[in-house]
């Protein structure tokens, strides 16, 4: 599932826009959407959970193909005799892995992957809270 795919869902599925932090307690008809909304928070949790969950695994995905093409960089730089100490090895791989076709894609979408899980975990922990918070009451 892409990245927008899975933005789009959380919204679809109203996963951030029902916090009982905000609801009047005086106000009857949002006790009732309280009710509701307290009974879909483990239902909303593993959703989460499961989209973290699927976003890990692309993301050691990602990683295992950079390893990959850095490995390979590593390899060209190693057997360059021409380079004559650290500072030119590390140069000639920076340079190789700049203009490496395919390493620019996988490295922008792990990144997007890595920012996700953040803002899903923070979303996790905030929803957790909140539900800890009632149940306390």
């Amino acid at each position: 599932m892409e990245l927008q795919q899975r933005y789009d869902w959380t919204k679809e599925n109203n996963l951030e826009d029902v916090y009982l932090a905000d609801l009047d307690p005086m106000d009857d008809w949002k006790i009732e959407d309280a009710e509701v909304a307290i009974q879909e928070y483990p239902k909303n949790i593993a959703l989460i959970q499961d989209q973290i969950q699927e976003l890990n695994i692309e993301i050691v995905d990602l990683r295992n193909i950079l390893n990959n093409i850095e490995t390979e960089v590593d390899k060209v730089v190693a057997l360059d005799m021409s380079l004559q100490n650290d500072e030119e090895r590390k140069v000639k791989r920076d340079s190789l892995i700049k203009q490496h076709p395919y390493y620019w894609n996988p490295m922008r979408e792990y990144v997007e992957y890595q920012e996700e899980v953040n803002r899903l975990s923070s979303l996790l922990e905030k929803i957790e809270s909140e539900l800890s918070a009632i149940t306390v009451k």
